[in-house]
């Protein structure tokens, strides 16, 4: 049985309020997630009016759902992404989401948001030696681009067969970082509305119009900042959307297990585990199982199998949030931001893949393309 998220049982709570008749705005950003709410924090600080809409609460769409998990590599690993770029390429994407994971950390200290963000330290290991391989790739991919991922010998609460590890790498809870951010940037210039869906966006030749039910927004520029476009773009057809599952759980006992940690099993399967600490209490969470959408015939199959792992890795006493959420993944593996074509006055940002580092980039990017009309359309992070 599905339940909602563990950061929505640990969120804060937000007030904004919903759009009821006619503004105006230099920019209208659709979406207040972390990719809207990033965007606007970059862009109040340079233009003189911003607008979030979100068609429900900040923060508890697809940002609702991460693991809050902040590293600088790939879910899919350093050697899916060599496999179809250069070494020059895949060092632009790390210290692009190296920029995202010191920038949250940034604002957090700014802002005093409680968060929970701490540092520490990610993990890969092979929980047989069918893959071994997989580390040793990563291991040597790292060294060719000067990453610092290195062997590791630590003691986990199971047996491993190989483990590399990075450090400086973050956790977060990412409702209430997203919650926290919206309310400090909430002003005059950045005005922030909930409740409030965009039914059509008109983009003309010297400005757009968005559409909600009580009212229209006439802007400059408009953001997409949610994980696909409204409407219908061609960059659609290079998204494909997959799901993925979470579950949290109590422990009959406290743990140390600091860090973010992913296991390579059988048949390729990896799971993703860490645990949150908040009001003396631990949780484990474990998330995996991806697919994409269509392609899972019973997603209650997948939440047993969370759960299974969880029991025979973990000392659980219960089990209490079991949740599923849904991105997309561009078939190249990296993000589009930029411009809907060449002369349109709307922007996207979409296949973010895991969501989280690239917000960064997606931020100071929608600052630089507001302001440099030269890029080229659909130009991309890297």
């Amino acid at each position: 049985m599905f339940t909602k998220s563990i950061w929505n049982a640990y969120a804060d709570t937000t007030s904004f309020p919903s759009l009821d008749g006619d503004i105006s705005a230099d920019v209208v950003i659709i979406g207040g997630g972390i990719t809207g709410i990033s965007a606007a924090h970059r862009l109040s600080a340079k233009i003189r009016s911003v607008v979030v809409i979100e068609e429900m609460k900040v923060g508890g769409g697809t940002s609702s759902h991460s693991t809050g998990n902040l590293y600088v590599t790939i879910d899919q690993g350093l050697s899916h992404l060599r496999s179809k770029y250069n070494d020059k390429t895949v060092s632009k994407v790390i210290k692009a989401r190296g920029e995202a994971l010191n920038a949250m950390g940034e604002n957090v200290k700014r802002y005093n948001i409680d968060c929970d963000f701490k540092r520490c330290t990610w993990y890969l290991y092979s929980a047989n030696q069918s893959n071994d391989k997989k580390i040793e790739k990563e291991v040597e991919l790292a060294g060719d681009i000067k990453l610092g991922i290195v062997g590791e010998d630590v003691t986990l609460p199971y047996p491993v067969s190989k483990i590399i590890s990075l450090p400086e790498q973050a956790q977060i809870n990412p409702m209430r970082y997203v919650q926290g951010l919206a309310k400090a940037i909430h002003s005059e210039n950045c005005r922030i509305y909930e409740n409030t869906r965009a039914t059509k966006i008109e983009d003309r030749d010297n400005d757009c119009v968005v559409h909600t039910p009580k009212g229209k927004i006439n802007a400059k520029h408009v953001i997409h900042a949610t994980h696909t476009p409204k409407g219908f773009m061609f960059v659609q057809t290079l998204l494909g959307p997959y799901r993925e599952y979470g579950v949290a759980c109590k422990l009959t006992e406290r743990i140390r297990y600091d860090g973010i940690y992913w296991g390579y099993y059988d048949d390729g399967e990896k799971y993703s585990t860490r645990v949150y600490e908040r009001d003396d209490e631990q949780l484990l969470l474990v998330v995996g199982k991806p697919h994409k959408v269509g392609q899972a015939e019973d997603n209650q199959a997948h939440i047993r199998a969370l759960e299974k792992f969880a029991k025979e890795h973990f000392p659980v006493a219960d089990v209490i949030y079991r949740w599923g959420g849904q991105h997309y993944r561009p078939a190249d593996l990296l993000p589009f931001i930029g411009r809907k074509s060449k002369h349109s006055n709307i922007f996207i940002a979409t296949g973010l893949l895991d969501r989280w580092p690239c917000l960064w980039h997606t931020g100071r990017n929608a600052h630089q393309r507001y302001h440099n009309r030269g890029r080229k359309p659909m130009d991309r992070t890297v």
